[in-house]
């Protein structure tokens, strides 16, 4: 469930120094570079040659899956400006700042994972469907409470004008 990965993420994007957002982004922009490429993207299709990758090889594959794969691969460049280059390529401006998440490779961040599990952070699909409930709710209980606050004001308006008006005229 996407709930549950995104929340161990979060562990490992806090433990390297970066936010979810930041990590998020960079999947979302390495998810369209493999899509691309599938489809005939010569450039994304050469930065996954450079990992030794294909698009085909990933295009199948969950998101996670795919990111820990490229990170992984990033994560084994020695030379920093290539690693830049390419996760720049790859994950777009977030990509420089995610090779912190990548220095230990894939069973770094699995173990990572696996921790978050271990710690009771993460956020199973019941539990993120009772939170989207929630907060649904709490947006209707809000609405409600503005609306009663309008009817009030309309409500005491015409009372209050009229006091306000008998007082100083």
């Amino acid at each position: 469930p996407i709930s549950e990965v995104l929340s161990e993420f979060k562990l490992i994007a806090d433990l390297s120094g970066t936010s979810i957002e930041t990590l998020t982004g960079g999947m979302k922009k390495l998810a369209r570079n493999i899509s691309e490429a599938a489809q005939g993207s010569k450039s994304q299709a050469a930065s996954l040659a450079e990992l030794g990758l294909s698009a085909q090889d990933l295009i199948n594959l969950p998101l996670d899956e795919q990111f820990t794969i490229v990170g992984d691969r990033l994560g084994q460049v020695k030379n920093q400006s290539d690693k830049v280059r390419l996760a720049m390529d790859l994950m777009g401006k977030s990509g420089t700042d995610l090779i912190p998440v990548f220095k230990d490779g894939a069973d770094s961040m699995s173990a990572m994972r696996e921790e978050a599990k271990a710690l009771g952070v993460t956020l199973t699909e019941e539990q993120a469907n009772a939170i989207d409930d929630l907060d649904d709710s709490w947006t209707m209980l809000k609405a409600t409470i503005g609306a009663t606050a309008k009817d009030l004001v309309a409500l005491f308006a015409p009372a209050v004008t009229r006091s306000e008006e008998r007082r100083v005229g």
